[in-house]
Parts: C-alpha cells; structure tokens; sequence
C-alpha cells in the first residue's frame, strides 16, 4: 500500500503541471476504448524501438549519474561537467535521451525498448491506479493519456532502478524535476537511497509541482519563493546563480541605437498574419538595421521552411545557442520565455509581447521590471527608438531575484559554486 502510494504521489507532480488540473481521488467507470487506445499506444511505441540497437549497457561504476531529456537541458548544464578535473569526469555517467548527443564523456542512451516493454506488464497496475485522477467534477481526464503515463512512469522507475544498481552511483543529477522520465528517476533514487541533485535549468512558476529532490541548486531568490508557495521535500536549498550565464553576465557595455539589430522569438503558434505584422512594426524603425527571426527548438522543419519566404534573418534554434544569438542583438522581442532573462542578464533590452494563448507573466518578469511589455504590437517601434544603454542597466540590477551572483563576488562563477555541492563528500 505505501509502495502505492509513493507512486501516486509522484506521479501526481507530472499530471498536476502536464493538465493544469488538481488531482482528487475518484474512481472514474473505466472505458474499454480508453483502455484499448492506451494500451495499442504502448504497443505500437514498443514496436517502433524494437529493432533498435540497445546501447545501455554500464560496465563500470561512477560516483555520479547525470540524465539529461532535450537538447536545453543539456545545453543548461553540460558546461558545468565540462569544467570538472579529468579524474571527475571520468567517474559521471550521462544517462541521455535518443535525442540528445554528447561528446568526451561516458554515456549510455535511454534504452526505450526495455521501458515500452516494462510499461505494456505495469499496464493492469496503471488501470488500477488511474481511479485515483478525476477532474473536480468527478469527469475522467482523459483516462488513455493517463493509463499511458502511468504505466511508462513505473517503467521508468524500474529501468532507472538497473541503471543505479549497475553503476552503483553515490549521486543522481537531474535538471528537470516534473517530466515522466525525470520523475521516475528521483522516485528510483528514493527506492534505491541514493540522494538526489537538482540543478535548475529555467525559470519556475507557481504552475510548477513540488520540489522533490534531496539537494536542490536553484538559481535566484524567485525560485526559493515560488517553492516555498509551492511547497518543498528538499533537505537542502541553494542559491547558486545560472550556470549557462556564466561569463555573459553584463556582456553588453554599451546600445547601438543607430544601427539597431532586432531578434524576435517565435512560438511554434504563431501566426503568418502575426509575423507579418512583427516584421512590418520593427521595420518600421529607421533605426533598424536587421530583424533576426529566431523560431522554438521545438519547431520542424518544415516551419523553418516556411520562414524563408519572410525577408529577414533566421537563427537556428538547434544549432545557435541562445546566447549565440543574444550576443549579436541590441532588442529582443519575445512572449513568455525564459530566453528574457538570459537577454536581460547580457545587458539587451527586451520587449515583452501578449500573444493571447501563453500565460500572461507566467514568471514574474515583467512585474519584477527586468523586461517592458507593450500593450499593443504598434507600440513595439515606440520601444525600439526609445532604446538606451542606461535602461538596460536598470533592468540588469533587478535580474538579481533571478540570478543570485549578479553584482556580487560569485559574479559569472555558477559553475563552480555547482561543482563544489556535486564533489563534496
């Protein structure tokens, strides 16, 4: 029963960010094509991984398991191994996703047949479970997502159970606290009494589950209190400034506002008719000298395709790092993102638009100061000319809510302050 109930209440931390939804406790009449669409899901997903090769084998020990899920989190942290002694790095094990890549380090990739095939046995435990997530109405929330996930949760757990026993791991590092894998991982770590890192690797909202890890090093004063609206099992709490920042911090010394470069940030939503009227407002501008579309790394292909037609710039979100691009602009445009206080950290003006489907100030950014919103996309070419180097400074002092190192003696030094709570005894 307790063993039950751990599950839940980690799964739960998934489902509550996944659904925006409360959890109750309800048992929902169970729909035969619920079942019958979640468990064809499970395996149809088992038969596209298993012809492909397992490479998951652990052959010797490590002092810490690192699993990193998309190329952002990898980007957030990989500098910070990076900087580790030869003789440190040597004892990290990287547990990575099929998408993700990694060089100079020991890796295995996430073997999806072996979870598929677990998920398809967990798959009667699941449909049991599942009584226990209902909307507050007592309706069933769409119960095949949540056969699916359940079933590839406990999965996880399991495979993630292997992965520390064969490596015999003193620490797991995670970057991501609220995902299904990620999840599975910290509740495996529980099981297997092995403590459990977190470094954060974007910005946090009250939308966010609980904290969960054992030791989390977390990026500003924001993050301590939103968890502490939230809630939080972390024995220990951090502050230890953001990592892919360092030696970006300030990097700007001074506005060209004659010549003025403009990056807009694309959601994978947006509109042809919206891009139009972007472009057209930011050219409007004669102080504009060049506009930078920059999509989502989530966009395909075939967005980027269709930006051609647009005569402007394009950054590859999967090739250009943000800060890459951040580099090479004086204002940026952008809905809700976490990109804004990567800008607002190198000294770029930022100007934040509404674009009616992401949550307004999601993370506080305008209301903390350290980006202008405009109430309308006319009022864009107002802010562009408007640009000056003595602004940006203001909304660089107030990043220090975010970014606990800005203006102190740990300025653009993140990584080491990580490194020294990950080779501590």
């Amino acid at each position: 029963m307790y063993k039950n109930a751990k599950i839940v209440f980690y799964f739960n931390q998934y489902f509550g960010i996944r659904l925006g939804e409360k959890v109750y406790a309800f048992n929902p009449k169970i729909e035969k094509f619920s079942l019958l669409r979640a468990f064809g899901s499970l395996v149809l997903h088992f038969w596209k991984n298993f012809k492909k090769p397992s490479k998951d084998a652990i052959k010797k020990n490590y002092r810490h398991l690192v699993y990193i899920e998309t190329l952002n989190q990898k980007n957030a942290i990989i500098d910070v191994f990076t900087k580790m002694e030869e003789k440190d790095r040597k004892n990290v094990l990287f547990v990575l996703n099929n998408n993700v890549s990694l060089e100079g380090f020991d890796t295995i990739v996430f073997n999806n047949r072996k979870l598929f095939l677990s998920a398809l046995l967990f798959f009667p435990k699941a449909v049991c479970l599942s009584g226990k997530y209902a909307r507050k109405n007592k309706g069933i929330i769409n119960t095949a997502h949540i056969y699916v996930n359940l079933a590839v949760f406990m999965a996880s757990v399991k495979l993630f159970e292997s992965y520390i026993q064969s490596s015999q791991c003193e620490k797991i590092v995670l970057t991501n606290d609220h995902n299904i894998k990620p999840l599975g991982l910290l509740l495996a770590a529980k099981n297997k009494r092995v403590p459990s890192y977190y470094i954060q690797h974007a910005s946090v909202s009250e939308v966010f589950p609980k904290l969960l890890p054992d030791v989390a090093l977390l990026e500003g004063q924001q993050a301590v209190d939103t968890y502490r609206k939230i809630g939080s099992l972390a024995k220990v709490q951090q502050l230890v400034g953001i990592a892919r920042m360092d030696g970006l911090l300030a990097y700007k010394k001074r506005c060209d506002t004659e010549q003025i470069s403009v990056g807009i940030c694309l959601k994978p939503y947006y509109s042809e008719a919206l891009l139009n009227e972007l472009i057209a407002v930011v050219k409007k501008s004669k102080a504009v000298s060049r506009v930078v579309l920059r999509p989502h790394p989530g966009n395909s292909e075939k967005f980027y395709k269709f930006l051609e037609s647009f005569d402007v710039e394009i950054s590859n979100a999967r090739q250009e790092r943000p800060h890459e691009f951040i580099k090479n602009i004086d204002v940026m445009i952008s809905g809700e993102s976490s990109i804004i206080l990567e800008a607002a950290l190198m000294k770029v003006k930022t100007i934040y638009i509404d674009d009616g489907v992401a949550q307004f100030d999601l993370y506080g950014f305008v209301k903390h100061g350290i980006t202008t919103p405009v109430a309308a996309i006319r009022d864009i070419e107002r802010e562009i000319n408007s640009l000056s180097y003595e602004a940006v400074e203001q909304h660089y002092q107030k990043c220090q809510y975010y970014c606990s190192t800005v203006n102190t003696v740990n300025e653009n030094k993140s990584k080491e302050l990580i490194l020294n709570y990950l080779l501590e005894a």
